[in-house]
């Protein structure tokens, strides 16, 4: 899955990369000029929400895979513990990296939209985002990483006629 991740995560990273170029080429006074703006930060809007959704949905999913491997097998509840603690670093900053884009989002188009002087705040909550994204990518990568080692050990200690099973 890191592989995977991490080809997810450098797509999101140029998107983040063309997305802050159009949009320090934009000019609020020439509204035609916004609309490469516009249209790249929906397209990175969308890929960075589906993308932490899948973080998020393979966190559930691995966890209760590893929450039945411990009920079901007998092994280690240790290994619950583990799994049950990379959710809870994940999960946070993850929800706050959705909510931020959505409210970046929400602020560009009040400040295409309107002449009230809230495109500064926009461009400064998008550097926010775009750090808290970057920040956000690198935590899901090392935390998905120690996951897979988790997955692997408990792997080795089921039973050999379970792993016969899942081959």
């Amino acid at each position: 899955m890191k592989e995977i991740f991490l080809a997810l995560a450098l797509a999101a990273v140029v998107l983040l990369g063309i997305t802050l170029y159009q949009g320090q080429k934009a000019d609020l006074l020439d509204k035609e000029s916004v609309h490469p703006h516009i249209g790249w930060a929906l397209v990175t809007g969308i890929y960075l929400m589906v993308l932490h959704s899948i973080v998020i949905t393979y966190f559930m999913g691995t966890g209760f895979a590893v929450k039945e491997a411990v009920e079901e097998h007998g092994i280690q509840e240790g290994f619950l513990t583990r799994a049950r603690a990379f959710k809870i670093r994940v999960f946070p900053l993850t929800t706050l990296a959705i909510l931020s884009v959505i409210v970046t989002i929400i602020l560009g188009t009040s400040a295409f939209t309107s002449t009230n002087g809230s495109a500064g705040t926009h461009r400064s909550v998008a550097y926010l985002t775009i750090f808290l994204n970057f920040v956000v990518l690198y935590v899901q990568f090392l935390t998905i990483s120690e996951n897979g080692k988790l997955l692997e050990e408990i792997s080795s200690a089921l039973p050999e006629d379970v792993e016969d099973q899942t081959s």
